[in-house]
């Protein structure tokens, strides 16, 4: 089996080395030929830092596509009209949020363009490179790839590493200095890894015997608070100077870390001080919440009370009327009564006085008679 150094190799395409993008992490190192071949670029994983293609922009005009499902949009920067956005992450298979690289070129129309290929997809590039056919990358210049937790990953790094060896060749390397490192062999190697493939089919290519990498002009430390990761490709001067400036790399990382740790202790300080001011706000609160829950229970009490006494009023008040509707309708049956009998005396009176017309009359007429 192959160390996994020596899939490494790197290689030498007769092409100029370049940097695009920021001195730290987002930036990448590539022979400035795989950009002059390109019509179009395909970059899986946004985050937010896209000075890549800002810097390429700047070089040369051609579409980006970025494919991200884990963000909703690009950060704003100039010259966006070329710059296209998919809220679609990377996998061989199709899912409800990611899909294949060759199935988004095919939705693209680009089956006969160049393309460059840009992928920092934490981890899918397993899935995606072990199933996928190498071969029907034809049309890929260029693949800018960062290789995640290869010590968790070996052998499938090494399968993947491969399988790409055998239609591209590796011009570039630089470890990713915030993520840690493992011992393979006799070797201490990134657990993350930049990588830069151009097509072995394309390009003529020559390997490098022994490289020393980071390439004090065009690599920076992704972390600028850590030495960068260095790397001797394929195993060149594995001597005492090697182990002296991974001394010196593992003590810029503790420092950092210790820096870290320093950080995160005043952070928890401050957080412990803002915790126990909150604390003490709350207790207070909760004093007024008691003080004043007591304060509305005994307006609660007092309500009741003059509740009951107005329910003991309206209760005599509904008696007395009562009381009041029963007196009325006795007066109104002894008014019908009086009613009555003022009737019955109309008679009595129209009778007597038709009666003593009567009685008038007699002696008038007596009276005529006789006088």
């Amino acid at each position: 089996m192959k160390r996994f150094v020596d899939l490494l190799r790197i290689y030498n395409i007769d092409s100029e080395l370049v940097r695009f993008g920021c001195n730290s992490d987002g930036g990448y190192v590539l022979p400035i030929t795989l950009i002059d071949d390109s019509e179009v670029v395909y970059i899986y994983g946004v985050g937010s830092d896209i000075s890549f293609e800002t810097d390429l922009l700047k070089y040369k005009e051609m579409e980006c596509h970025f494919f991200d499902h884990t963000v909703n949009e690009l950060p704003l920067v100039e010259n966006d009209s070329k710059l296209k956005f998919t809220k679609e992450g990377l996998s061989f298979s199709k899912t409800e949020c990611t899909d294949n690289f060759l199935r988004h070129v095919e939705r693209n129309k680009h089956e006969d363009k160049k393309i460059l290929l840009k992928i920092d997809v934490e981890g899918a590039e397993y899935e995606f490179f072990n199933k996928s056919n190498i071969d029907d990358f034809n049309n890929v210049m260029g693949i800018i790839l960062e290789l995640h937790w290869i010590e968790d990953n070996l052998d499938k790094a090494r399968v993947i590493l491969d399988k790409i060896n055998t239609k591209f060749v590796l011009t570039h390397a630089h470890g990713n200095n915030f993520g840690g490192v493992f011992l393979n062999e006799d070797q201490i190697l990134p657990d993350t890894l930049e990588l830069t493939f151009a097509n072995r089919y394309v390009y003529s290519h020559k390997a490098i015997e022994n490289i020393t990498l980071p390439l004090g002009n065009l690599d920076f430390p992704c972390n600028k608070d850590v030495l960068d990761y260095l790397m001797v490709i394929p195993d060149a001067k594995l001597d005492k100077d090697y182990y002296r400036k991974w001394v010196d790399v593992f003590r810029s990382k503790i420092a950092n870390l210790e820096w870290s740790i320093s950080e995160k202790d005043k952070h928890y300080l401050s957080l412990l001080d803002f915790f126990n001011t909150k604390e003490n706000e709350l207790t207070l609160l909760n004093a007024a919440l008691a003080n004043e829950r007591s304060a509305r229970e005994q307006e609660h009490i007092e309500a009741i009370k003059q509740i009951n006494a107005l329910n003991e009023w309206t209760a005599s008040a509904d008696i007395y009327a009562k009381s009041k509707v029963e007196e009325v309708e006795q007066l109104h049956v002894a008014l019908a009564k009086k009613v009555e009998e003022v009737e019955q005396l109309h008679v009595a009176l129209a009778k007597v006085e038709h009666d003593l017309a009567g009685y008038q009359a007699h002696w008038v007429f007596r009276y005529l008679k006789h006088p």
